[in-house]
């Protein structure tokens, strides 16, 4: 399976090569897209007619906001560890 990152030519300043996001990922594989995801689940469960379905979706959502939040603390560290993000 080949590497989710691909790395840059050009160094940055700490001399490590700076590592550039795979730009292909499914939407599930980003804290961007499963927030949308669960924005979406959100607006279906407003949408339905029963609680059972309110609920399905409404959990959907909390899964795929949790999911988003786990993703976005990876991504951060993941971009301040390969020298993209500066560091406070």
């Amino acid at each position: 399976m080949s590497s989710r990152l691909q790395t840059a030519a050009a160094p940055t300043a700490s001399g490590m090569a700076r590592a550039i996001p795979h730009r292909n990922k499914p939407p599930q594989d980003t804290s961007a897209g499963c927030f949308t995801l669960a924005e979406a689940d959100r607006a279906r469960a407003t949408g339905m007619n029963t609680a059972h379905g309110r609920d399905k979706y409404s959990s959907s959502a909390a899964a795929w906001t949790s999911r988003a939040e786990l993703l976005a603390r990876l991504e951060t560290g993941s971009a301040r560890t390969m020298g993209v993000l500066e560091c406070a």
